[in-house]
């Protein structure tokens, strides 16, 4: 009966299947030690609970590469908006965009620069090297927005 009651059956269902009632049951289960929040209802509540964190996880994997504690963290600092903002500017300006939620979040964190992200004077962004190439793991840097901006500046002056 206890090893019933822990895998999610009820009081109910297993006085059924023994002929005695569900108090008698509820009286066996208490001498052996057993409360309300040892099974039945309670552990197929929280088997479904468990199942519902297993389904988030596997599709924010597949969609952001991170499970769902780790988006709610990072939605929470702003990084999961700023990501999709800058993916979506790498696309409207033709670049190819091959970082995941996670590799873009990890290059951040890196840098020690994300409480200082941004735009303005001082500020720091994402940026390619010569600004060429796709948004990738081992093309992309952390630098000022001046120091991205005289980049492009020295550039430009070079090709007249």
């Amino acid at each position: 009966m206890a090893s019933m009651y822990v895998s999610g059956k009820t009081l109910q269902e297993i006085a059924d299947g023994h002929g005695i009632s569900r108090q008698r049951v509820q009286q066996i289960l208490k001498k052996l030690g057993l409360s309300r929040d040892d099974g039945g209802s309670r552990a197929r509540s929280v088997s479904r609970e468990a199942e519902r964190l297993r389904s988030l996880d596997r599709r924010y994997l597949a969609k952001w590469g991170v499970d769902f504690r780790c988006f709610v963290e990072l939605r929470s600092k702003g990084a999961v908006r700023a990501y999709s903002t800058q993916r979506t500017n790498a696309a409207m300006r033709g670049i190819p965009w091959k970082l995941s939620l996670c590799d873009w979040w990890r290059i951040w964190e890196a840098s020690g620069m994300w409480p200082r992200r941004g735009r303005g004077d001082g500020r720091y962004v994402m940026s390619r090297p010569g600004d060429q190439g796709s948004y990738e793991v081992g093309n992309v840097k952390i630098v000022t927005i001046n120091e991205n901006s005289r980049e492009y500046a020295v550039r430009r002056w070079k090709r007249g």
